[in-house]
């Protein structure tokens, strides 16, 4: 039995049709006729009913072509990644979060860029929960996200990764606040503010930090919005229309005169930036180029 034979197969089975089976693989209809007929001869049962007008599978036919299509499909997946890594990478995906793609994606793929100038980007922003997706099903080749404690679910056996940095949590608040005129305040001192919030379940690692730190902090968070893009939460603060929890990290994406950053005085809660990567035991080309020249960078 080899991988022709069950290839072979497979495309009269989902055609129902030698002539197109023959036109889609290129390989003329004797050659796919003969090659089905050994497979049924190494197996010993009939697989396919044929006359002068059709083609149908018989009940072994069909148990076989269940059987066997997942398989091939995940060979063939295979052999397109040894394909792909076994030539110098042109396009390399990367998958990241907003804030990581501001702060870190600039200086690393400048440096990369002098290195190899013939390689393209490519990079999807999205949530970390979809990044984690990206990289699993091999869609990209390195993601940033951003993790904490909070967050080991986001992470599997198949997936490698680094953390680039951890910042502690901030607060901030309009420049009209009334507590703008301090440089660090107790949590506790907004509890009776309205909070800013992050959406659940797309930005994960941020909504329980916030959770957790107005828990210590003895109050739970009144939220007026959640889910807001950054520059969205920016402006909503400087109009003094609420309050929220920051990892200083991403402080000078919401830098503003009509902002205050505010440390905490009893908090003591990070945030990282994670580099992520799928790493099953086989490893293409543009994904140990990206890790490599990480590595020497950072």
């Amino acid at each position: 039995m080899n991988y022709n034979s069950l290839r072979y197969f497979i495309e009269v089975a989902e055609t129902l049709s030698f002539t197109k089976a023959s036109k889609n693989l290129f390989v003329s209809q004797p050659g796919i006729s003969q090659q089905i007929h050994l497979l049924e001869t190494q197996l010993g049962v009939k697989l396919l009913n044929r006359t002068t007008r059709n083609v149908t599978l018989t009940e072994e036919g069909k148990f076989l072509y269940n059987k066997t299509l997942p398989s091939l499909n995940e060979i063939k997946g295979t052999m397109d990644q040894i394909t792909e890594g076994a030539s110098f990478p042109s396009l390399i995906k990367i998958a990241s979060i907003p804030s990581a793609a501001s702060l870190f994606l600039p200086e690393f793929l400048e440096n990369l860029h002098q290195a190899h100038p013939e390689i393209e980007f490519e990079i999807t922003e999205t949530t970390s929960n979809e990044v984690v997706k990206l990289i699993k099903n091999h869609t990209s080749h390195l993601g940033f996200i951003r993790s904490s404690k909070h967050t080991p679910n986001l992470f599997s056996s198949e997936l490698s990764q680094t953390e680039f940095s951890r910042s502690e949590v901030k607060a901030i608040v309009s420049s009209k606040h009334r507590l703008a005129h301090l440089d660090s305040i107790d949590l506790s001192e907004l509890a009776d503010d309205f909070f800013l919030h992050y959406n659940k379940d797309t930005s994960t690692s941020l909504y329980y930090l916030l959770e957790e730190a107005c828990a210590q902090a003895g109050f739970s968070p009144k939220t007026i919005c959640s889910g807001s893009e950054l520059l969205t939460v920016s402006n909503l603060i400087s109009h003094n229309l609420g309050v929220t929890l920051i990892p200083n990290d991403m402080i000078e994406l919401v830098k503003s005169p009509f902002i205050k950053v505010l440390d905490l005085k009893e908090v003591n809660l990070e945030s990282s930036i994670t580099a992520i990567w799928h790493d099953s035991g086989y490893m293409n080309t543009n994904t140990q180029l990206l890790i490599d020249f990480m590595n020497k960078l950072y």
